[in-house]
């Protein structure tokens, strides 16, 4: 009885202090550019997300692998069930003639706090 009550005691404890969380699902993890990129061209890609957790999300940073590829996180908290986007620019004069992969690094209070996003394309010659 003593352990019965324990066990029961126990499953109370971890269900009063399990703790609402959010959960970041992007639409992919790798975007590919539709069109190759002539050089001195920008792209503009918006990346979509949703909370299927259920606490609200802050995007605290967003990191690039390269200086040509700036990002812009949402500003607002990302309630359960809805979505946003991060807005990233491409600049193909940093990036050199040929295919090209570049990574972002969303870091937010999400489970899981850090996800990997890549962005391909193609840069071309300017004729």
């Amino acid at each position: 009885m003593r352990i019965l009550l324990l066990a029961i005691g126990g499953l109370w404890g971890l269900l009063f202090h399990a703790k609402a969380q959010g959960r970041l699902v992007f639409s992919d993890s790798t975007y590919q550019l539709p069109h190759p990129l002539k050089k001195g061209q920008t792209a503009e890609v918006l990346l979509q997300c949703t909370n299927t957790g259920d606490a609200p999300v802050v995007i605290w940073q967003v990191q690039s692998s390269c200086y040509c590829v700036v990002s812009k996180k949402p500003t607002q908290a990302i309630a359960p069930g809805d979505s946003a986007y991060i807005q990233v620019s491409i600049q193909s004069e940093g990036l050199p003639t040929g295919p090209f992969r570049r990574h972002l690094l969303v870091i937010s209070d999400a489970f899981p706090p850090e996800q990997l996003l890549c962005i391909e394309g193609v840069v071309e010659e300017k004729q």
